[in-house]
């Protein structure tokens, strides 16, 4: 291991010689070098000069990177934002212009080696870039023209490469600078060379590829208008830059006007149910009460499957917070009604008063058949122990199930354990359902469950007292034998038969006397 003080023994001539024979012999950390040599020169052109070489051969470079090839190609990165900003000390202007070229290098490097540690140098060299326009003393109007290109004009964009820059370089833009900023951002879209550099791209993409090709996600078609693709692209983009100014100058109307520019005006219509979310997630969480409610209650009741669980909460919260205890309680079972969860009931419970909920149980407990997922309405009444309710729900739609019961019968027979207590009847009647839709469709890796479902049977049917309209078990027991023979079913009578036979062993019952459930 090599460390500081051993290399301190040797003289500059002997080190040189050294690191110039490593140069000669590694042809893959020729760039690496030249970096670090740049980077402790005081030679601004010999600076200048080594890293507009190795950004150009980087931006032109072609090759797809992955993994430890990433990996390098960042550390590279680092290595010349290093030497810029060293370079920074004595001579701020090209460091500026320097800087400048290797950010906007960012989106076709990023295009190529899509990996977070690459991404993420870039991201420093923004910061670093904030530094360096302080000590050039770079004009507003420079730094919002860099801004705009990063953002907009480039046509291989990555989004997320300079995710944060308007962020970033607020410091150096202020009030003036972000206003600027907007102004150039809105001009990109009726920009010629900004679509035409975006058409450019596209026709690039799709030489080497067959008839359809997707690009920034698009899917289109090789005789497809590319001037219309490329507008409709850079529009995007200036839409998603609007919207973060907005959210940066915390200015609600200008957010909401994003989705719709170039038009100076909107109604409820120019928005898609996915848009109308994102914009009151915004307004909740920007906590603006009066226009949050106004956008939630544009939404039409199928419209809550689209939301995601954390707006809902978050908009409860904020309405609860602020006074308006009655609506979020109407946004609670509008929640509720969708989800039927206990933790949302109990929610409502107890914000309400015993009339209320007397009343509210009742009106749920009748538009129980209106629901179509029955498992999510039993498993509701389960978890809030409402066992008759949900006995007389399982009576009322037992025939509902159909024949796929086999693919849910680890429910159904879950279903049948809570209820097997209090319930017997309802317990048996869906062990029966198990039972002959498995054995009509000779499903044999259920027998075994099946016939220990049918022995329980028996053992329930002993302590119920009306068997009301169904038959009582000895004849149901007869009435399948009869139905189900053959080769087909064999299988099943074999394993319910042993299950028989161990029990009447195992309790030394007398041939002829009724079955018990080991």
């Amino acid at each position: 291991m090599i460390d500081e003080e051993k290399l301190e023994e040797f003289s500059p001539k002997k080190l040189s010689k050294i690191i110039f024979n490593i140069y000669m012999r590694n042809k893959n950390i020729h760039k690496d070098i030249e970096m670090i040599i740049a980077a402790n020169s005081s030679n601004a052109q010999e600076v200048v000069s080594m890293v507009k070489k190795v950004v150009s051969s980087i931006a032109k470079a072609k090759r797809q990177l992955y993994g430890e090839d990433a990996a390098k190609l960042a550390s590279l990165l680092d290595l010349i934002c290093d030497a810029i900003f060293n370079l920074s000390d004595f001579a701020p202007k090209e460091a500026f212009n320097l800087m400048k070229e290797f950010l906007k290098s960012g989106h076709s490097v990023c295009f190529r080696a899509n990996e977070t540690d690459v991404t993420n140098a870039f991201q420093e060299a923004l910061r670093i870039f904030v530094k360096i326009c302080e000590r050039a003393n770079a004009r507003i109007d420079d730094v919002a023209e860099i801004a705009c290109n990063l953002l907009v004009s480039e046509p291989r964009c990555k989004e997320d490469v300079y995710e944060n820059a308007i962020k970033a370089l607020s410091s150096i833009l202020q009030h003036e600078g972000i206003t600027l900023l907007k102004s150039k951002i809105c001009d990109a879209y009726v920009n010629e060379k900004a679509i035409k550099n975006q058409k450019n791209t596209i026709e690039e993409e799709s030489k080497n590829n067959s008839s359809t090709f997707y690009f920034h996600g698009k899917k289109a078609k090789k005789e497809r208008d590319f001037v219309g693709l490329a507008t409709e692209l850079v529009l995007k983009r200036v839409r998603k830059n609007l919207k973060k100014i907005a959210e940066y100058q915390n200015d609600h109307e200008e957010y909401i006007m994003s989705y719709v520019y170039p038009k100076i005006s909107y109604s409820s219509s120019d928005f898609s149910d996915d848009q109308k979310i994102e914009i009151a997630q915004y307004l909740i969480d920007t906590r603006r009460v009066s226009d949050a409610i106004k956008w939630m209650e544009q939404f039409p009741e199928q419209s809550y499957i689209r939301m995601s669980r954390r707006l809902l909460e978050a908009f409860i919260r904020l309405l609860s917070e602020t006074g308006h205890k009655e609506q979020a309680q109407n946004e609670r079972i509008k929640m509720f009604n969708r989800t039927l969860e206990s933790e949302i009931y109990k929610e409502i419970e107890a914000n309400a008063t015993k009339i209320f909920m007397k009343d509210f149980r009742q009106k749920f407990i009748k538009s129980l058949p209106e629901y179509k997922n029955y498992f999510v309405v039993i498993s509701f009444l389960l978890e809030m122990n409402w066992l008759a309710e949900c006995a007389e729900y399982v009576n009322n739609i037992i025939d509902n199930f159909g024949s796929s019961t086999i693919f849910y019968d680890g429910k159904i027979r879950a279903i049948a354990e809570a209820l097997q207590k209090e319930y017997p009847l309802t317990a048996v009647l869906l062990y029966r359902k198990i039972l002959e839709d498995t054995l009509d469709c000779g499903y044999h890796h259920n027998f075994y469950n099946v016939a220990k479902d049918l022995v329980l049977s028996g053992q329930l049917c002993e302590n119920i007292k009306s068997m009301e309209d169904n038959l009582p078990h000895k004849q149901y027991l007869a009435e399948i034998k009869k139905k189900y023979k053959g080769i087909k079913v064999n299988m099943f009578w074999e394993k319910y038969d042993q299950m028989i036979a161990k029990i009447q062993k195992t309790l030394d019952t007398k041939p002829g006397e009724y079955e018990k459930v080991v």
